[in-house]
């Protein structure tokens, strides 16, 4: 499902729609004055959103045989599931996939390992996000990207090299 999720978000945001999408983000009245119109690309954008929310919380309820507000509804779930993107990087579709494998399997041990501090999950949240966004506010995509220019930077590739020999 993941890999359905990617796939499909990655031809997103490689088409025209992707590229309304950023349009609306940095400036809607610049992206209506090119000729994009807003109503139907934020319909487009929640329709999207909600086949795969959809999508992903049919499989989770046939997973877990029942869900209730107290499991489903639950502010814990919503600001893990924010901390992560924010952590993995905000603008990468990559970022978050690659920090939710490692976050997850660590607050889960730990969940289960120091059942005396009940919260202790969301405060190391909050101590990373705010570490990443004083430090790395790219998130941990930003620190990719910054480390494979510093490596193109030290082999003599300038970006300039780099575009022209279209890596």
């Amino acid at each position: 499902m993941m890999l359905v999720v990617y796939i499909t978000l990655k031809l997103v945001v490689r088409s025209h729609v992707g590229l309304a999408f950023k349009s609306l983000g940095q400036n809607m009245d610049a992206a209506r004055a090119s000729g994009v119109n807003p109503t139907f690309y934020r319909v487009l954008n929640f329709t999207l959103s909600c086949a795969f929310a959809g999508w992903l919380g049919g499989f989770y309820a046939h997973y877990y045989g029942v869900l209730t507000p107290s499991t489903v509804m639950v502010t814990a779930k919503t600001v893990e599931v924010l901390a992560i993107a924010y952590i993995g990087g905000r603008g990468s579709l990559w970022g978050g996939m690659v920090v939710a494998f490692p976050f997850v399997i660590l607050i889960e041990i730990l969940r289960s390992n120091l059942t005396a501090l009940p919260g202790l999950h969301l405060v190391l949240y909050g101590v990373l996000m705010i570490l990443i966004m004083i430090y790395y506010p790219g998130g941990l995509a930003g620190v990719y990207y910054w480390a494979v220019g510093k490596l193109r930077e030290r082999r003599g590739r300038t970006p300039s090299k780099v575009a022209e020999a279209g890596l």
